[in-house]
Protein backbone atom coordinates (compact mmCIF):
# COMPACT_ATOMS: atom_id res chain seq x y z
CA UNK A 1 0.00 0.00 0.00
CA UNK A 2 2.99 2.04 0.56
CA UNK A 3 5.60 0.96 -1.22
CA UNK A 4 7.59 -0.10 2.01
CA UNK A 5 9.29 -3.47 0.77
CA UNK A 6 11.91 -3.63 3.49
CA UNK A 7 10.17 -6.68 5.21
CA UNK A 8 10.14 -9.07 2.25
CA UNK A 9 13.07 -11.20 1.49
CA UNK A 10 15.27 -11.23 -1.36
CA UNK A 11 14.46 -14.45 -2.19
CA UNK A 12 10.65 -13.03 -2.27
CA UNK A 13 11.67 -10.20 -4.60
CA UNK A 14 13.46 -12.43 -7.07
CA UNK A 15 10.70 -14.55 -7.25
CA UNK A 16 8.48 -11.77 -8.12
CA UNK A 17 10.92 -10.27 -10.90
CA UNK A 18 11.41 -13.95 -12.14
CA UNK A 19 8.17 -14.03 -12.87
CA UNK A 20 7.88 -10.83 -14.14
CA UNK A 21 5.52 -9.29 -12.09
CA UNK A 22 7.91 -6.89 -9.84
CA UNK A 23 5.77 -4.01 -10.68
CA UNK A 24 2.71 -5.68 -8.34
CA UNK A 25 5.33 -4.68 -5.50
CA UNK A 26 5.84 -1.14 -6.65
CA UNK A 27 3.38 1.83 -5.14
CA UNK A 28 1.29 3.48 -8.29
CA UNK A 29 -0.67 5.93 -9.19
CA UNK A 30 -3.80 2.81 -9.18
CA UNK A 31 -3.32 2.40 -5.40
CA UNK A 32 -4.18 6.11 -4.83
CA UNK A 33 -6.75 5.97 -7.41
CA UNK A 34 -8.62 3.12 -5.98
CA UNK A 35 -8.04 5.00 -2.44
CA UNK A 36 -9.35 8.24 -3.83
CA UNK A 37 -12.74 6.13 -5.12
CA UNK A 38 -13.03 4.72 -1.60
CA UNK A 39 -12.57 7.24 0.49
CA UNK A 40 -14.29 9.55 -1.78
CA UNK A 41 -17.75 6.43 -1.62
CA UNK A 42 -17.22 7.31 2.29
CA UNK A 43 -17.25 11.24 2.33
CA UNK A 44 -20.66 10.70 0.53
CA UNK A 45 -22.12 8.42 2.87
CA UNK A 46 -21.64 11.02 5.56
CA UNK A 47 -23.78 13.58 3.02
CA UNK A 48 -20.78 16.28 3.44
CA UNK A 49 -21.49 19.07 0.54
CA UNK A 50 -18.80 18.83 -2.33
CA UNK A 51 -16.74 21.68 -1.44
CA UNK A 52 -16.13 19.69 1.66
CA UNK A 53 -15.90 16.17 0.62
CA UNK A 54 -12.98 18.04 -1.97
CA UNK A 55 -11.06 19.79 0.32
CA UNK A 56 -11.15 16.15 2.67
CA UNK A 57 -10.52 14.50 -0.70
CA UNK A 58 -7.41 16.54 -1.31
CA UNK A 59 -5.75 16.62 2.06
CA UNK A 60 -6.11 12.88 1.71
CA UNK A 61 -4.15 12.73 -1.42
CA UNK A 62 -1.80 14.97 0.07
CA UNK A 63 -1.24 12.71 2.95
CA UNK A 64 -0.94 9.80 1.00
CA UNK A 65 1.70 11.19 -1.73
CA UNK A 66 3.40 12.34 1.42
CA UNK A 67 3.33 9.00 3.67
CA UNK A 68 4.53 7.20 -0.13
CA UNK A 69 7.80 9.41 -0.11
CA UNK A 70 6.42 11.26 -3.17
CA UNK A 71 7.09 8.47 -5.47
CA UNK A 72 6.71 9.85 -9.22
CA UNK A 73 3.91 7.75 -10.53
CA UNK A 74 1.64 9.08 -6.81
CA UNK A 75 2.90 12.61 -6.99
CA UNK A 76 1.20 12.33 -10.96
CA UNK A 77 -1.70 10.60 -9.78
CA UNK A 78 -2.01 12.77 -7.15
CA UNK A 79 -1.69 16.07 -9.36
CA UNK A 80 -3.99 14.65 -11.62
CA UNK A 81 -6.57 13.41 -9.13
CA UNK A 82 -6.54 17.30 -7.21
CA UNK A 83 -6.91 18.82 -10.61
CA UNK A 84 -9.89 16.88 -11.52
CA UNK A 85 -11.05 17.21 -7.62
CA UNK A 86 -10.48 21.15 -8.00
CA UNK A 87 -12.91 21.08 -11.67
CA UNK A 88 -15.43 19.60 -9.48
CA UNK A 89 -14.78 22.47 -7.22
CA UNK A 90 -15.40 25.06 -9.96
CA UNK A 91 -18.11 22.81 -11.55
CA UNK A 92 -15.55 22.66 -14.80
CA UNK A 93 -14.88 19.45 -17.12
CA UNK A 94 -11.51 17.96 -16.27
CA UNK A 95 -9.80 16.40 -19.59
CA UNK A 96 -7.11 13.92 -18.60
CA UNK A 97 -4.60 14.58 -21.20
CA UNK A 98 -4.29 18.06 -19.87
CA UNK A 99 -4.09 16.87 -16.66
CA UNK A 100 -1.28 14.46 -17.54
CA UNK A 101 0.91 17.43 -19.00
CA UNK A 102 -0.07 19.61 -16.33
CA UNK A 103 0.91 16.89 -13.45
CA UNK A 104 4.40 16.89 -15.74
CA UNK A 105 5.15 20.12 -16.27
CA UNK A 106 4.26 20.63 -12.33
CA UNK A 107 6.99 18.15 -11.65
CA UNK A 108 9.68 19.09 -13.91
CA UNK A 109 9.14 22.69 -12.99
CA UNK A 110 10.06 21.19 -9.03
CA UNK A 111 12.79 18.51 -10.09
CA UNK A 112 13.88 19.24 -13.72
CA UNK A 113 15.85 16.52 -13.32
CA UNK A 114 12.74 13.96 -12.92
CA UNK A 115 12.24 13.81 -16.95
CA UNK A 116 15.37 11.53 -16.79
CA UNK A 117 14.07 9.14 -14.16
CA UNK A 118 12.97 6.15 -15.29
CA UNK A 119 9.98 6.46 -12.83
CA UNK A 120 8.73 9.31 -14.26
CA UNK A 121 9.10 8.36 -17.40
CA UNK A 122 7.67 4.97 -17.24
CA UNK A 123 4.46 6.60 -15.18
CA UNK A 124 3.54 8.97 -17.74
CA UNK A 125 4.23 6.85 -20.41
CA UNK A 126 1.52 4.07 -19.33
CA UNK A 127 -0.72 6.59 -17.90
CA UNK A 128 -0.95 8.37 -21.68
CA UNK A 129 -1.45 4.47 -23.31
CA UNK A 130 -4.21 4.01 -20.94
CA UNK A 131 -6.21 7.93 -21.35
CA UNK A 132 -5.60 7.15 -25.02
CA UNK A 133 -6.82 3.87 -25.29
CA UNK A 134 -9.94 4.76 -22.77
CA UNK A 135 -10.58 7.46 -25.37
CA UNK A 136 -10.22 6.30 -29.06
CA UNK A 137 -10.64 2.24 -28.71
CA UNK A 138 -12.84 1.34 -25.73
CA UNK A 139 -16.63 0.93 -26.65
CA UNK A 140 -18.98 2.20 -24.66
CA UNK A 141 -21.96 -0.61 -23.54
CA UNK A 142 -24.68 -0.50 -25.67
CA UNK A 143 -28.09 -0.33 -24.47
CA UNK A 144 -29.35 -3.69 -22.35
CA UNK A 145 -26.92 -6.01 -23.37
CA UNK A 146 -26.74 -10.15 -22.23
CA UNK A 147 -24.61 -11.10 -19.35
CA UNK A 148 -22.27 -12.64 -21.79
CA UNK A 149 -21.90 -9.49 -24.10
CA UNK A 150 -21.35 -7.58 -20.75
CA UNK A 151 -18.60 -9.47 -19.37
CA UNK A 152 -16.57 -9.85 -23.24
CA UNK A 153 -17.04 -6.02 -23.25
CA UNK A 154 -15.10 -5.71 -19.62
CA UNK A 155 -12.74 -8.15 -20.47
CA UNK A 156 -12.05 -6.46 -24.05
CA UNK A 157 -11.97 -3.48 -22.44
CA UNK A 158 -9.63 -4.14 -19.36
CA UNK A 159 -6.98 -5.73 -22.30
CA UNK A 160 -7.01 -2.85 -24.13
CA UNK A 161 -6.49 -0.74 -21.43
CA UNK A 162 -3.55 -3.05 -19.95
CA UNK A 163 -2.27 -2.78 -24.12
CA UNK A 164 -2.10 0.56 -24.06
CA UNK A 165 -0.37 1.20 -21.24
CA UNK A 166 2.62 -1.74 -22.57
CA UNK A 167 2.49 -0.60 -25.50
CA UNK A 168 3.24 3.37 -24.48
CA UNK A 169 6.23 2.15 -22.37
CA UNK A 170 7.66 -0.34 -25.06
CA UNK A 171 9.90 2.04 -26.43
CA UNK A 172 11.30 2.73 -22.96
CA UNK A 173 12.25 -0.89 -22.05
Amino acid sequence: LLGNKSLLSDSLKRDFRVLGVSHILAVSGLHLSILFIFADFLLRKFRLPLKARCILLLLSILFYMTLCGFAPSIVRAGIMLSLLTVSKILDEEADSFTSLLVAGGIIVFFSPFSITDVSFLLSFSATFGILYVSEHFRRPRQGKEGAGKRLWSSLRNSLLVSYGAQLAVLPLI
